[in-house]
């Protein structure tokens, strides 16, 4: 416990002094304010473009709180799980490279502590900066348009349903910078697979089992088995946890 105490102290001041709380802020705050405004001029933008049909744009559909959200979540798969996935794949690599778990080591700290106290830094900043981020969008949102509002009960479902494929790809990305010792490629993976499933999710009878439907289901704001996808991608988390923790003591720090 007393290697876990030390570890989040340490987690803390770290991402504090190298500004990857900022970082990941950006990420998710900077989609959240912007795209209600990119929304509300879209339509002007697109009429004004010589050559367009003004009566083909259908404003309807954007002009909605609805598609709003459903753009911004859009976003934060694409674009704000980068910030996220390369911000956190320097945690364990670094420490591995620079030799800096010798002394820590040396000293009897336990890598189960210094793994969770990685894991809980960073998913407790997404969970957090990502609901405040779906609810400022909501905010600019309902200013900007007038209709298809979005109840707080689902926002607040949504933002525990994407903040939960975030802190799956925290704990992918620990498990590959855990093995292959560098950064970019462990975060480089991570976004692969997590772009991958995108299209696996396609195929029949193994949606549930994509940590994407979260994402999927948020967008659509439809929750049809959900559930089971929650506990299953709670799991995959919890093993690929287990396993970054068996590499931490195995791994050559000397």
């Amino acid at each position: 416990m007393n290697t876990f105490k030390a570890y989040i102290k340490k987690e803390i001041l770290e991402a504090l002094r190298q500004y990857k709380y900022l970082i990941i802020a950006v990420g998710i705050i900077l989609f959240a304010v912007s795209g209600p405004i990119m929304l509300k001029l879209m339509p002007i933008i697109l009429k004004s473009q010589s050559g367009i049909d003004a009566n083909a744009i259908n404003a309807d559909k954007l002009m909605t709180i609805q598609y709003c959200l459903q753009s911004f979540i859009s976003s934060l798969y694409q674009i704000s799980i980068m910030f996220i996935v390369f911000t956190v794949c320097t945690s364990i690599a670094e420490e591995i490279t620079l030799q800096k778990l010798v002394f820590p080591y040396s000293k009897g700290a336990s890598p189960l502590f210094i793994v969770i106290s990685k894991f809980i830094n960073y998913s407790i900043s997404v969970l957090v900066l990502t609901t405040v981020g779906i609810f400022i969008n909501h905010y600019y949102a309902g200013i900007l348009f007038k209709s298809s509002d979005v109840t707080t009960s689902k926002l607040f479902t949504v933002s525990l349903l994407v903040s939960l494929y975030f802190i799956f790809n925290i704990a992918l990305v620990l498990f590959f910078s855990s093995f292959i010792k560098k950064s970019l490629p462990a975060g480089i993976v991570t976004l692969v697979i997590g772009y991958a499933s995108a299209v696996i999710i396609k195929l029949p009878q193994i949606d549930k089992f994509i940590p994407y439907k979260l994402i999927n289901d948020s967008s659509a704001l439809t929750f049809n088995d959900t559930t089971f996808t929650v506990f299953f991608t709670a799991i995959l988390t919890g093993v690929f946890l287990i396993a970054t923790v068996y590499r931490m003591n195995h791994v050559e720090i000397i």
